[in-house]
């Protein structure tokens, strides 16, 4: 059995220079180039994770997340995908 974590929230940065994902308890960080599009609630492996590249992963603190960042709401009121 593969163990999947949860994508929680998306953050971008003032400037659209980079994109921020919460899953589970860890923040990833991307370029907006390689944003990987990850989906609300979306369930994704470590292994999937890895293949992404992100250039930053810190634990989940608000520390950790930047000044310039700020929720991306088109992500928020995304509808939960639907797996059949």
């Amino acid at each position: 059995m593969t163990d999947t974590k949860k994508v929680l929230k998306k953050w971008e940065t003032d400037g659209r220079l980079a994109v921020i994902y919460q899953v589970d308890n860890i923040l990833l960080f991307y370029s907006t180039e390689k944003d990987p599009k990850f989906n609300k609630n979306e369930e994704v492996t470590l292994e999937r994770v890895e293949q992404t590249k992100p250039y930053k992963a810190l634990p989940f603190s608000w520390d950790n997340v930047p000044n310039d960042a700020f929720i991306s709401l088109s992500f928020a009121w995304q509808k939960d995908e639907v797996t059949t």
